[in-house]
């Protein structure tokens, strides 16, 4: 049975030392959900580490047919996103959350 959504709130920064745990969140909630919303609470996004789980995270979610989004996301990781490609190879698009800060941002799988 699928829940519609699943929340992952993020308590620290995404790095080498936190991606193995969220990547074994996300794989359980794309297996158990049809929209998966990771909320970065303003943490950062350190190192390719993190970025290259995104993109893994991506890819699964599509393959499961499960929605993935972002929000939180802090303005300098949100810079980093665009600058390495990963918005625009993955069909990601950035847009400001209607009800959050000028700095937040949803990361959506179109």
């Amino acid at each position: 049975m699928t829940s519609e959504q699943h929340h992952i709130q993020m308590t620290d920064a995404l790095n080498v030392h936190t991606a193995a745990d969220l990547r074994t969140e996300l794989l359980t909630a794309f297996e158990t959900s049809q929209e998966v919303v990771v909320d970065f609470n303003g943490h950062p996004i350190h190192d390719s580490t993190g970025i290259g789980l995104l993109v893994e995270a991506c890819r699964r979610a599509e393959r499961a047919g499960c929605r993935l989004h972002l929000t939180g996301v802090e303005e300098r990781s949100q810079r980093m996103l665009r600058r390495v490609g990963i918005a625009r190879a993955l069909g990601l698009s950035v847009r400001a959350r209607p009800s959050a800060a000028p700095a937040s941002a949803r990361l959506r799988i179109a």
